[in-house]
């Protein structure tokens, strides 16, 4: 239920004297005790209408929008409790006490607080066991409706709170019923869907169609008499569970029976998911399975009639089907045990007539797990559907973000989600959580910035540290080194980076595969990509920026220019050369800057990218005498040719423009393509020419230290990096020896390409952000009108480092049209 808001009725549950109670049954036994007692909880707070807000230790806070409804609640919750306590030794019994208060709390996120918080927790704690009580205020709000009962206590003075408060009792009446045992009273009724399947998604069910209408055939199938077996398999959180209730929700209202286990990778208790899917149903078992579900059978006794237990199960569920239709519903099979692989084997061997529709919802598995070894000793001569759920499609997507946003007008948001998530349900809920909790724009649909901003969930990072929790130490070492080479990474960088002999590496490699964590490229031997962007995400996250910069360091590959020592990576597998030119692009910046490291994998995903170190700026060599223009377009050649790129795009921003323009004009048999982003023909301003930077900006730059330096390259290129990211820029920055900057500096402020631009003859597309603050849109409007057949484009979409889907999709386009045309 949603939580209310305004005047809300707020419910506190506390069981009396737990520790004693928890020492006189045992670890092992409180625990079941207390998680069925929360179980009775949760189900009466739905029941009534309620919003569990939280757990507190052994009890509940909750909160209504009505107080006849707390009300009916608390006495539903105390009648339950004695009619367990009926069955019970004195010294087992449970001792609840409750406390209720109405008023206008305040809400923050999920919770809230102020004094009827205070009041309703104080009122609680005086209660004796088997008591609700109620403030003066919940009394006169309730008046004579439902027939309630009230019984005056007096004024009660509550810690914390500087007024007493008129306090009254709650009566309840006993329910007039014979006594059952704990495990029929804690649990749900025969008839009633499974609270589990109940679900708690907040995102709406769409964009499986298809898969549904494969599963609605299946239960027509089963509803006409005809046994039916469908299996849904797929990756963690990709909604095979929510499918599965779905179907089964329709079938319950239409009188089907419905079983459900769940099996739990953290119980340690052999057979537990039978005998809780079970235990509804246990007056109809066998006699050895109601011995399990009610617990007369301990573990070691259990083991030794594997067989009888199946055997029973499974008859019961066959003569349940024969009398009405039944749903059989076995989720996270990739953790069941024996007993449960076992009947669900059987169950796909009961024949006809019998209306029984079996699902199992699995995730991937190795070959020779015990799921997979199950799942292909399943009959082949019955009815058996194999359906595999894939992530939501692009307007499936649009449709959940634009509920969430309350907007239509969500497409760039929508798109932005599911390129993180690739459609995967669990991750789209917690990214749009994490998002609603985010400093933003001011608005709930965000934007593209607030959303590229986001590191991973907290639950998605639990789901995946499970996932590779599973995984060898080896394995796990090896997947650590390859997030830092990126998203798509090769044998090479692995080699380089780590102590692993080649079949090792392998060895791991194929591990991972088998684990779905990785994926080979298909047409690119050694070439490897992360299954899924949060994976590789999640594992870059772990990682300090100084073993990062490490790692990453031992990842690159060197070319020589002159003497000089030059680090460089290729990003992406397939596609033309692309090299970027400029201070920013230098490869040592991308583990230090998340925005910078999301820019660059998203152009390499149609091309390969190079990026280079700039003569000292993060892995080679510093210079002690600086370097120029020349110099620079020696870099390049250089790189290109270690690269293995005959021809190759350049991309020259700020700084790197001239260069670029350099290059393509000295060396045209190189040069695919230029594309010119937020640059200018001659850096420096002079008389003659005012669209370059002012001089005073650079004659600052060079005074100012490491960090200040980087801050002020980081606003030329006319980014928004906050103070971490220009700490991370002049970590950089700091290679370069001090006295070294005024001669780099010096020579790229004097460096003029104006007498270059009408010799271009590479296909040339020049971008610029409209309110770039350093290099005004005049200076790209110049480039355009003298580079001969230039195109020219000044869109918001190119400012940094949020840069929109159009930048990348007009590069990826013009990389294309210039192939096409024969650039390269």
């Amino acid at each position: 239920m949603p939580q209310p808001s305004g005047t809300v009725t707020l419910l506190f549950t506390d069981i009396v004297s737990s520790t004693e109670l928890r020492a006189r049954l045992g670890e092992d036994e409180a625990d079941r005790v207390r998680r069925a007692h929360f179980h009775l909880l949760r189900r009466a707070i739905d029941e009534h209408g309620g919003s569990e807000v939280k757990t507190l230790g052994d009890g509940i806070m909750a909160a209504f929008s009505g107080a006849v409804d707390a009300a009916r609640c608390a006495i539903r919750l105390q009648q339950s409790v004695h009619r367990y306590n009926e069955t019970e030794p004195e010294g087992e019994r449970l001792g609840l006490r409750i406390g209720l208060e109405v008023g206008e709390p305040t809400r923050e996120e999920a919770d809230y607080f102020g004094l009827p918080v205070v009041v309703a927790r104080r009122l609680c704690d005086s209660a004796t066991g088997g008591q609700i009580i109620v403030s003066e205020l919940v009394r006169n709000v309730i008046g004579t409706r439902g027939g309630l009962v009230f019984e005056r206590i007096g004024p009660l003075s509550l810690k914390g709170i500087a007024d007493e408060v008129l306090a009254w009792e709650l009566a309840w009446p006993a329910e007039e019923s014979e006594p059952v045992s704990r495990d029929v009273l804690l649990a749900p009724a025969e008839a009633a869907l499974p609270a589990f399947l109940l679900g708690a998604s907040k995102t709406s069910f769409t964009g499986r169609e298809r898969e549904l209408v494969r599963l609605l055939a299946c239960w027509e199938t089963a509803r006409s008499g005809t046994p039916a077996t469908v299996m849904l398999s797929g990756e963690a959180g990709i909604g095979k569970t929510r499918l599965a209730e779905e179907l089964t929700r329709g079938a319950f209202e239409e009188g089907a029976a419905i079983i459900f286990c769940h099996c739990d990778d953290t119980s340690s208790a052999p057979f537990a998911a039978l005998a809780d899917a079970l235990r509804p149903w246990s007056a109809s078992l066998a006699p050895v399975v109601r011995q399990l579900v009610e617990r007369e059978l301990d573990a070691t006794a259990a083991r030794g009639h594997v067989a009888q237990i199946v055997d029973g199960a499974a008859s019961f569920v066959e003569r349940l089907a024969r009398g009405r239709p039944a749903v059989v519903v076995l989720d996270d099979l990739q953790w069941a045990d024996e007993a449960v692989l076992e009947l669900l084997g059987r169950l796909a061997r009961i024949a006809s007539p019998a209306a029984l529709l079996v699902i199992g919802c699995h995730r991937d598995v190795e070959r020779d797990d015990p799921l997979s070894i199950a799942l292909a000793d399943l009959p082949r001569g019955y009815s058996i559907e194999q359906v595999r759920v894939e992530g939501l499609d692009r307007p499936a997507v649009e449709s959940i973000v634009s509920a969430w946003a309350g907007r239509r007008d969500v497409r760039e948001l929508a798109d932005t989600i599911r390129e993180r998530t690739e459609g995967n349900p669990l991750y789209i809920e917690e990214l749009l959580l994490h998002l609603s909790d985010a400093p933003g724009d001011g608005t709930r649909g965000g934007s593209r910035i607030s959303v590229d901003q986001l590191s991973v969930p907290e639950g998605v990072k639990d789901l995946i540290a499970r996932r590779l929790a599973r995984l060898s130490r080896q394995c796990n070492s090896v997947l650590t080194v390859a997030s830092v080479v990126g998203r798509a990474f090769d044998l090479d960088s692995l080699r380089r980076a780590s102590d692993l002999e080649t079949g090792e590496l392998l060895d791991a490699l194929e591990e991972a595969q088998s684990a779905r964590i990785v994926e080979e490229l298909p047409n690119n031997v050694g070439r490897y990509t992360f299954s899924h962007a949060l994976v590789h995400e999640t594992l870059w996250d772990e990682l300090s920026t100084t073993r990062r910069v490490h790692l990453h360091g031992q990842t690159l590959r060197y070319a020589d220019s002159n003497g000089v020592k030059l680090a460089f990576e290729v990003l992406g597998s397939s596609g033309p050369y692309l090299i970027a030119i400029g201070l920013a692009n230098c490869p040592a910046v991308r583990p230090r800057n998340r925005d910078v490291r999301r820019h660059w994998d998203r152009i390499a995903e149609s091309c390969q990218l190079i990026l280079y170190d700039r003569r000292g700026l993060g892995f080679s060599s510093a210079p002690e005498q600086g370097y120029g223009l020349q110099a620079s377009v020696s870099d390049v050649r250089a790189v290109l040719g270690a690269a293995g790129a005959t021809r190759a795009f350049l991309l020259g921003a700020v700084d790197g423009g001239p260069v670029a323009l350099s290059l393509a004009v000295q060396y045209p048999e190189c040069v695919a393509g230029l594309i010119l982003v937020s640059t200018t023909a001659r850096l420096t301003s002079v008389d003659d020419f005012q669209l370059g930077v002012n001089p005073d900006v650079v004659a600052s730059f060079i005074r100012t230290e490491a960090v200040d330096r980087a801050r002020a390259a980081s606003a030329a290129a006319g980014t928004r990096h906050g103070a971490a990211d220009a700490q991370a820029i002049g970590e950089v920055i700091q290679r370069v020896p001090p006295h070294a900057w005024s001669k780099i500096i010096g020579a790229y402020g004097s460096s003029d390409a104006r007498s270059v631009l009408e010799h271009v003859r590479a296909p040339t597309l020049i971008l610029h952000d409209p309110e770039n603050e350093f290099i005004s849109a005049e200076a790209a409007r110049y480039l355009h009108e003298h580079i001969p057949g230039s195109e020219l484009e000044i869109t918001p979409d190119c400012r940094p480092p949020h840069f929109g889907d159009r930048y990348y999709d007009r590069i990826a386009a013009f990389i294309h049209e210039a192939l096409a045309a024969g650039g390269g």
